[in-house]
């Protein structure tokens, strides 16, 4: 009830508190691949250049208003 109150009418709590997450989770993946901490052909490598090429869908809970984190519903 009183997080219906409180954030029921603007952000939901998990967009307000992952924006800072996400940020630094994208700044992290940028430095390991521009500067050679990780190689980009390794498993690690191929994760963040795939995170990184889908990172505006998987960051559209973050812009969009009342987006899911999940789409449990339609599977």
């Amino acid at each position: 009830m009183i997080a219906q109150t409180k954030y029921g009418s603007g952000v939901p709590f998990y967009q307000e508190h992952s924006r800072a997450v996400m940020e630094s989770l994208h700044a992290w993946m940028k430095t390991q691949l521009d500067e050679h901490l990780t190689e980009p052909n390794s498993g690690l490598g191929q994760a963040i250049q795939y995170m990184l090429r889908h990172w505006s869908a998987l960051t559209l809970f973050l812009r969009q208003p009342r987006a899911p984190l999940d789409n449990t519903i339609v599977e």
